[in-house]
């Protein structure tokens, strides 16, 4: 009979095995000097296509001759990701385990200081790219309020709280009902 104790030995001797075969993904970024997301999703791209996997997410369209990547490579590619969008220096690292931490305690300091700086008329807003323009019309007004001068920014409320005001009504109807 197998016993929990037993698990777990394999277990931690397996994760060991994995961390450091893991952590010949950041020998390869030193070694190829990827320093930003987009040379990372450059080489993901081709790593994927050499291996036969999708680059798209969710189920494979009828007839696709690609799979989706094993969990685990999604796992660590996307932890990558994460650290990259975190500013953090990602090749430096050893094991996964290392940046998942840096990028937890990161991201913590990171939504900390954003709160600070946060405008109360932008609270409970959740802004995916601060820097860059989506095309997402509630995105992006939120990106305008943050980065205009005050004045402009006053101005710019101004004429979209007159805007709003002509449909008010429609909207008050719909959620009267």
């Amino acid at each position: 009979m197998t016993t929990f104790a037993a698990v777990f030995i394999e277990i931690s001797t397996a994760y060991e095995v994995v961390e450091n075969i893991a952590g010949r993904i950041f020998h390869m970024m030193r070694e190829l000097d990827i320093s930003d997301l987009d040379a990372w999703n450059d080489h993901m791209a081709k790593a994927y296509a050499e291996n036969g996997w999708s680059t798209t997410t969710g189920r494979p369209k009828a007839g696709a001759t690609e799979t989706p990547a094993p969990d685990i490579i999604q796992v660590y590619v996307s932890r990558v990701r994460s650290g990259f969008k975190a500013g953090l220096n990602v090749k430096t690292f050893e094991t996964m385990y290392q940046l998942l931490k840096a990028t937890r305690d990161a991201g913590e300091t990171k939504s900390h200081a954003q709160d600070a700086e946060r405008l109360p008329e932008l609270k409970g807003v959740q802004i995916a790219n601060e820097n860059k323009l989506t095309g997402a019309f509630c995105h992006d007004i939120a990106v305008y309020t943050r980065v205009l001068p005050e004045d402009k920014r006053l101005e710019m409320e101004d004429r979209v709280r007159k805007v709003m005001k002509r449909y008010e009504r429609y909207v008050y109807k719909a959620l009267s009902e």
